[in-house]
């Protein structure tokens, strides 16, 4: 049975003037309600676990503005976004995920972000996400993230530290793939490609689909501007030419970048009968 996970008085802020590790936070909300939980959460910097002789790492100076979103984590099964709209768990693709703004300011001054309303008896996991002034994502959210276990004790406690680790720079990698339609009955008008970024098994953001006529295929297409240290999901869809028919085939290829490395050129078929 799908468990409720309702947060009536969920409220992400930052907390204006609180010190990093070393205040009491008073509560938010002295009238939510009993059963709710406040988690206090300090975001900070720390150094890659590992060093890269090729690819530098981003500098505190390149972040711009972060981003922290909590997910909810059911005792099985993936970890699941909530919705900004109810507060209750929702899917990634959901465009109203609750994110909470943070700037770079804040980050440096080591002020923390108040999250009300949380269920006691309820794991979660909160990942930072740092973007540069350009809007690219230069934070690894598989080392940017805590796990927070409630209990039914809400009283004030001392902030929890966020880890938030940058990724390397001036990487922009590349993936070759050889794209192929079986499609004996001519259905397909066209294909869409979909580049996910992935954590934790979930896609978590997607670049602008790619759309390749029928009559273009077979043909090489070349991926680009992939991350270090990033896993990713291909989605293939076969698609007719009536906008609101649905998918003819779907084909999906997983693939993770390292550091510097090339990687091989792979092939996708798609095949629709």
């Amino acid at each position: 049975m799908k468990k409720n996970l309702t947060l009536t008085s969920l409220i992400l802020a930052a907390a204006m003037g609180l010190a990093a590790c070393t205040s009491q936070p008073a509560p938010m909300q002295p009238e939510a309600s009993r059963e709710a939980r406040d988690l206090w959460l300090v975001p900070k910097l720390i150094r890659p676990t590992e060093l890269q002789a090729k690819i530098p790492e981003f500098r505190a100076e390149d972040i711009h503005r972060l981003e922290i979103i909590p997910y909810w984590q059911p005792d099985s099964g993936p970890l699941q976004p909530l919705s900004k709209v109810n507060g209750e768990p929702t899917t990634p693709d959901d465009t109203e995920i609750l994110r909470v703004p943070m700037s770079a300011a804040e980050l440096s001054e080591g002020r923390a972000i108040a999250l009300t309303g949380l269920r006691p008896q309820q794991t979660y996991q909160i990942v930072a996400h740092a973007y540069s002034l350009d809007g690219e994502r230069i934070s690894n959210p598989g080392d940017s993230r805590v796990q927070v276990r409630l209990t039914n004790d809400d009283r004030p406690t001392v902030p929890t530290v966020l880890p938030l680790q940058l990724l390397p720079t001036a990487f922009h990698g590349q993936m070759p793939l050889q794209l192929a339609l079986d499609d004996p009955f001519e259905k397909v008008d066209h294909v869409k490609l979909y580049v996910f970024e992935v954590y934790n098994g979930w896609p978590l953001s997607a670049a602008m689909p790619i759309d390749i006529r029928r009559d273009q295929l077979p043909r090489l297409v070349t991926l680009l501007h992939l991350k270090a240290r990033t896993s990713y999901k291909l989605e293939v869809r076969a698609r007719p030419a009536d906008p609101q028919g649905p998918d003819l085939a779907v084909q999906e290829l997983t693939w993770r970048m390292e550091d510097d490395d090339e990687l091989a050129t792979k092939s996708v078929s798609v095949v629709v009968r």
